[in-house]
């Protein structure tokens, strides 16, 4: 029985190896297709892809589909990220983001071109990014962040700035290797 693989669509055995092959091929296809349409971040990063180009056909994630959030408090002004996120990622981005599972630490959604992170667990709004379209791309007009100790714990302009762009990449995109993550983990801690 060994090279012969069950095509579970016919009651037939795939003898042929390169029937086989292509089966398998088939099925991997269609489990990848099938996860990449809410991709869990493990799979993301075995897959190592910038980003689901099947994003587009989830739905754009609203503030009513989210419990118990709460605005950002004591909101303070921070130096926006330098980056520019092309029309591809931004159609990504603005589909927003729910936390599948307790590592997963963030909710995200937009309204008017403004991007909400809340942490998952809380409901606590933490950043608020504006973002607007600038020539071939979108990038962060305005940066505010949670001032409010007991709710977030600053540490400075310069992190939190790198912390929202690595959010975007990492939470949004499911780009796991950026350079604003790798800026991030080498950020001395203060």
């Amino acid at each position: 029985m060994l090279g012969v693989v069950r095509d579970l669509r016919s009651p037939r055995s795939l003898a042929d190896p390169a029937d086989a092959a292509d089966y398998k091929e088939h099925l991997l296809a269609e489990f990848v297709l099938a996860r990449l349409a809410r991709p869990e971040p493990a799979l993301a990063r075995q897959m190592g892809r910038r980003y689901c180009p099947r994003m587009n056909d989830q739905p754009i994630l609203t503030r009513g589909e989210f419990a118990k959030l709460t605005p950002l408090s004591l909101p303070q002004v921070v130096p926006p990220p330098q980056r520019r996120w092309s029309d591809t990622e931004w159609a990504v981005i603005r589909r927003g983001h729910r936390s599948r599972d307790m590592d997963d630490k963030w909710h995200a959604f937009v309204e008017a071109d403004r991007l909400f992170l809340h942490r998952s667990w809380t409901g606590n709004g933490i950043f608020e990014a504006q973002f607007a379209r600038h020539g071939d791309g979108w990038s962060i007009t305005e940066l505010l962040v949670c001032g409010d100790r007991s709710h977030y714990r600053r540490t400075s302009d310069a992190h939190d700035t790198l912390l929202v762009e690595a959010l975007v990449d990492y939470v949004l995109l499911g780009n796991h290797d950026t350079d604003a993550l790798t800026r991030l983990r080498s950020m001395p801690e203060t």
